[in-house]
């Protein structure tokens, strides 16, 4: 983009699309830096010089960040858009504490290829604290610090995407000075403020606490966001689970089972206190431990508070391993609780392939084949420890691409990593939000974000769904140093 034509670009803004996730919108600016100031700064300071600094920021923040959440790697964050769309200098400071938190977390991991994510929902809120809020006779200054605060956003969301850790972190403890500059120009106590929220209407935000929800009445929690949907720690479980089965497991047989769900007080767990995630409150995960059956259950709320049931027919005969996902109110972060349901017969382990080879990304059932490949096509090769974008390319079994997938619990596809040995379970779902409109139709080519926290051999489960049909292929990889 040149610098005499900047009128004439079109640039991008972030706006929700409705299914959960930031994707760019396009206008035109009302007005821009003359011509022979820089795109993202620079030009003389001029006294009209401090309002287009901070529309440059702007532009640049909203280039970076179409650069990217583009159409094929745009961000699955569940988050509600009242997040991008702050009422008020008490919900913008609020936004920036959470992702600025949230971020400090990835840091932690050393995972500054995600923390853009964080970084770029706190533009919407600096563009209010610039205009409203400040104490009074210090706006001008409050406009000042976060025109600052963009322009270091902007530095730290390009180190972030060229995934320089040092050269982001650095940017981002700057971020947490200037920003600390900032709420010393509004009123004491302001940013440390909590925003409550609905567990099933997020758009929903009221400031302080004990008010029931307009939509439906329930009681209102402090607001949280997840400060990763590709895997998170969860250091504390606040939730307790137990498993069990009707009767014993027999290849075959219809079995119940019933889930207690319990939280740390040791109160029931019910679906109040939990969130809807791909359109149910609760996922069950079952592996037997030849690895050769995996099903996906969603069980339902049963006659007691914090219960849940669903049929299972076991198809082996070994023990199951079985992973209860839930999503807590009060954190927004994943949990996975573990249980083993014994079956007729011991299964001894099953040993992991001695050598990595191209048969374990392709698996073929139904007429339908699966491959894993990288997101430019070639072999796939899967860091442990880090994140890894990958491509999974859905086909008939002659080749033809298939672009009939059917959204499966809100999601074109569901993909599952095991570890070899149980002890680590995570599920992820193709970039770009959830699917709401059962009408869509997806494939061929599918993109996801996978991060194996070990080196070593996992199991990966994809599900899709056609002509109304569940579909699941089994492959597996080695996570490489």
């Amino acid at each position: 983009m040149g610098k005499g034509n900047i009128h004439r670009q079109q640039v991008a803004r972030l706006e929700y699309d409705g299914g959960g996730s930031l994707a760019p919108v396009f206008s035109i600016p009302d007005s821009v830096p003359s011509a022979h100031e820089s795109a993202c700064g620079g030009g003389e300071r001029s006294a009209p010089f401090l309002v287009n600094r901070l529309r440059v920021a702007l532009l640049c923040l909203a280039a970076l960040a179409f650069a990217f959440f583009g159409e094929t790697l745009r961000a699955d964050i569940p988050v509600p858009a009242r997040l991008t769309q702050p009422a008020s200098a008490i919900e913008a400071w609020n936004v920036i504490r959470l992702a600025m938190a949230n971020a400090g977390r990835l840091f932690e991991e050393n995972r500054v290829d995600e923390t853009k994510e964080q970084i770029v929902l706190m533009g919407p809120s600096l563009r209010v604290l610039a205009r409203e809020g400040a104490l009074e006779g210090r706006q001008g200054e409050a406009e000042s610090l976060a025109t600052v605060a963009f322009e270091r956003i902007n530095l730290l969301v390009r180190e972030s995407m060229a995934g320089n850790l040092e050269g982001a972190r650095t940017a981002f403890d700057a971020l947490g000075r200037e920003l600390a500059a900032l709420e010393a120009a509004f009123p004491p106590g302001l940013s440390s403020n909590e925003i409550h929220s609905c567990v099933d209407h997020p758009e929903v935000a009221e400031v302080g606490s004990g008010k029931p929800c307009p939509e439906c009445g329930k009681g209102l929690r402090p607001r949280r966001f997840p400060y990763s949907v590709i895997h998170t720690r969860v250091d504390t479980p606040t939730l307790a689970l137990d498993l069990k089965s009707d009767r014993p497991l027999r290849a075959g047989e219809m079995n119940r089972i019933s889930l207690r769900l319990t939280q740390q007080g040791g109160e029931p767990a019910g679906a109040d206190d939990l969130v809807v995630a791909h359109s149910r409150r609760l996922h069950l995960l079952l592996v037997d431990e030849t690895g050769l059956d995996f099903q996906h259950l969603a069980p339902d709320p049963g006659n007691e508070p914090g219960t849940f049931v669903t049929p299972f027919v076991p198809i082996s005969a070994a023990n199951y391993r079985a992973w209860v996902f839930a999503v807590p109110a009060a954190t927004r972060l994943t949990e996975s609780l573990a249980w083993t349901l014994p079956g007729e017969e011991a299964s001894d382990p099953v040993e992991p392939p001695s050598v990595a080879g191209i048969e374990g990304l392709v698996a073929e059932r139904d007429g339908i084949m699966v491959r894993l490949m990288t997101a430019n096509g070639g072999p796939q090769r899967i860091q442990g420890g880090l994140t890894n974008l990958v491509r999974v390319h859905v086909s008939q079994a002659d080749g033809t691409p298939l672009r009939q997938l059917e959204p499966l619990w809100n999601a074109f596809a569901h993909l599952t990593l095991v570890s070899w040995d149980f002890a680590s379970v995570h599920q992820v779902h193709a970039v770009g939000g959830e699917i709401l409109s059962p009408d869509l139709r997806g494939g061929p080519d599918l993109t996801f974000k996978l991060h194996p926290p070990a080196q070593g051999w996992w199991r990966l489960y994809l599900q899709i769904q056609v002509e109304g049909r569940a579909l699941t292929f089994p492959l597996r990889f080695r996570a490489e140093e």
